[in-house]
């Protein structure tokens, strides 16, 4: 590789971990504050063909902000298409998806384990005894597996999800582990996204201001764009109780100058109601969303990647 191919494959690369980073601060769109980084606009979202490699993948292009705007506010799509539920790989600017091969293992940002399943929606990991009851034992570790399921990371447990609602994952278990599964899984497949399925998870299970305004604006891009979010790496349970169950979320991410780890944590509130988990978020709740970053997960709960 010569130094310009060297130097270019560095910029890159310094420019995905920028963008993962910055995605971080927009997981507390979930809980309020509103995305950070990306936008988008009205598209046409007809069904197209089933796709399977990256070579017919949908393309996209990347538009940056004018001056002073603080957001992508385009993205141009090249493919006259709209939203296709079959898609499994997607050509875009800030990650390339096309090492996954369905039914086998690839790696995400953090060179973590993510596998591409057989099923487009994804594969239930394990099963749990459904329970009235809520569950507030939290464990010293849980293990997930990491899916990529539509153009974005879907975290299956043994707590869950073990079903879907169109394109939602639902089917959790009425425990705290469930609540943590179902958090992550709302951060990585809808927090990101102006898509038709975070449109879903916006109008039926994340209660919030912010989610409002989402289902509001609509669908706004009909693929997934950016970077993709990891699961949780750790997290810690605030409180757990009644129907409702706290969670404080840690997203492992790298700093593209210093090379180092870091969590970001974000404080989602989750309650039980009718037999699913969902964000549910008040003034306060916003204000408190962002809860900074740590350098290490010292009293958090491990998350394995398998």
């Amino acid at each position: 590789m010569s130094e310009n191919d060297t130097a270019t494959a560095n910029s890159g690369r310094k420019n995905l971990l920028l963008v993962i980073a910055a995605i971080l601060l927009a997981l507390v769109l979930v809980v309020g504050l509103g995305i950070k980084l990306f936008g988008g606009h009205d598209d046409d979202t007809t069904a197209a063909p089933a796709t399977t490699r990256p070579d017919t993948a949908i393309k996209t292009s990347y538009v940056k902000p004018g001056k002073g705007e603080k957001i992508l506010r385009e993205l141009t799509l090249d493919y006259p298409n709209g939203f296709d539920p079959h898609q499994r790989h997607f050509d875009r600017q800030f990650f390339d998806d096309s090492q996954y091969e369905i039914g086998k293992y690839g790696t995400d940002i953090n060179g973590d384990p993510i596998l591409m399943p057989v099923g487009e929606n994804g594969e239930a990991f394990g099963e749990f005894k459904p329970t009235d009851k809520l569950d507030c034992t939290v464990p010293d570790e849980i293990d997930v597996q990491q899916q990529y399921v539509h153009g974005r990371v879907l975290g299956v447990s043994d707590q869950g999800p073990t079903n879907f609602e169109g394109f939602v994952p639902t089917g959790y278990a009425k425990t705290a582990v469930g609540a943590v599964i179902a958090a992550s899984n709302a951060g990585t497949m809808a927090a990101p996204y102006y898509d038709p399925i975070a449109l879903e998870y916006y109008k039926g299970y994340i209660r919030s201001k912010e989610a409002d305004k989402r289902v509001e604006l609509g669908v706004r891009t009909p693929v997934p764009h950016g970077g993709i979010l990891p699961t949780y790496a750790g997290f810690k349970i605030e409180n757990c109780g009644g129907d409702i169950v706290t969670v404080v979320g840690a997203m492992k991410a790298i700093n593209p100058n210093t090379r180092e780890y870091y969590y970001g944590l974000i404080r989602t509130p989750m309650r039980w109601e009718d037999g699913m988990w969902l964000v549910v978020v008040n003034d306060q709740d916003a204000k408190l969303a962002d809860q900074g970053t740590v350098d290490n997960l010292s009293g958090f709960t491990l998350v394995n990647k398998v």
